[in-house]
């Protein structure tokens, strides 16, 4: 239903107005809906013809199960939100009749917070491959989970990935070892049996204020891993021993001030 040929005027409407906000929640929300269509309708035809489901789809939870437990932003809904879902509607409806019904307002805002909470940049590091510089056309997203420097060539969201946490000093990363969408979640530090795995949502190599207004801004964290508190502490140490210098600069006399001890030995 995606398909902008066979002159699909929704779906030409769709990726339009999506070109216009330079907005990539609405695909990736339309992808969502498209996997978990097709994924049941899989399903039902293996059940109605007897065959055996494929072992990547005989999960233990549902990929909306998955999503349930995702955290996500608390959104209100714009504007460009509420005519971009009705096209979506349109376009999926076309498809999927009843579809619609499903793809309410409240859904979608949802499924958008939780994109913006979860979604990571999909970066290729691969040799020859040039990525664009970052410009207001070729600019990926202002929320996507990176540890990178390098420009990011896509947005993805990961069923199991996504539920990583955030630390300023992560003992994993997500990587793209085949450059691709494909992601893998590399360890950087010895993981002992029960350590709680975590990514770093911005860019590892930030300073704290950076990172402290970054993961506000975006994620509304005010991270308080042991990496900031570290920091925090050692400015605190710098300002005390620069307060300390000034009180001590405040007291020394200078060489100007009268000389009282001489003049009681004049005496």
């Amino acid at each position: 239903f995606m398909c902008t040929g066979g002159n699909n005027s929704a779906a030409i409407e769709f990726f339009d107005l999506v070109k216009k906000n330079h907005e990539l929640a609405p695909i990736m929300i339309a992808k969502f809906f498209g996997v978990l269509v097709d994924r049941e309708k899989k399903k039902e035809l293996a059940r109605t013809v007897g065959l055996s489901l494929d072992p990547s789809m005989e999960d233990e939870y549902s990929i909306w199960e998955h999503l349930e437990c995702m955290r996500y932003l608390e959104l209100l809904p714009t504007t460009n939100d509420v005519v971009l879902m009705r096209k979506l509607s349109e376009l999926m409806s076309a498809g999927v009749p009843g579809i619609s019904e499903f793809v309410t307002g409240d859904r979608y805002t949802t499924l958008k917070g939780k994109l913006e909470y979860n979604a990571y940049a999909v970066v290729n590091t691969a040799d020859g491959v040039k990525v664009p510089e970052d410009t207001e056309d070729t600019h990926v997203s202002d929320n996507m989970r990176t540890s990178s420097s390098s420009g990011a060539v896509g947005l993805s969201l990961y069923l199991i990935s996504s539920h990583l946490t955030h630390d300023c000093d992560p003992n994993v990363e997500v990587t793209f070892p085949e450059n691709t969408d494909k992601a893998a979640v590399r360890a950087l530090k010895p993981i002992a049996k029960g350590d709680e795995l975590h990514v770093s949502f911005v860019g590892t190599g930030l300073g704290r204020e950076t990172r402290q207004k970054k993961l506000s801004g975006q994620y509304r964290i005010a991270c308080s891993c042991d990496k900031c508190k570290a920091e925090s502490a050692a400015v605190a140490d710098t300002d005390a021993v620069a307060d300390a210098k000034v009180e001590a600069a405040d007291d020394k006399p200078t060489g100007d001030a009268e000389p009282e001890a001489a003049g009681a030995s004049e005496e």
